[in-house]
């Protein structure tokens, strides 16, 4: 099976951390960072080196995220897989 595509697996990422202020801390607030990839982590999500933070995702954005995961024909479970 092949990888999803580029705004898919962002869309995801944005899904499935997006009740974090909810459940966490309602300060928290995704934000867009450039940087060197230098591995992954235990998500596949990018480790990175030499971060730059470039600002804040909207809430509208993270609204289109939850749309396009949606409209995705494999169901996508929460963050808390053990859930």
């Amino acid at each position: 099976m092949g990888r999803a595509p580029l705004h898919t697996w962002a869309a995801r990422r944005l899904y499935d951390h997006s009740p974090l202020p909810r459940v966490k801390d309602p300060r928290l607030r995704p934000w867009l960072l450039r940087g060197r990839e230098a591995g992954r982590g235990p998500d596949s999500e990018p480790l990175v080196t030499e971060g730059e933070p470039l600002g804040w995702i909207s809430d509208r954005v993270i609204e289109e995220a939850a749309s396009e995961v949606e409209r995705q024909p494999n169901g996508w479970g929460p963050l808390d897989r053990h859930a």
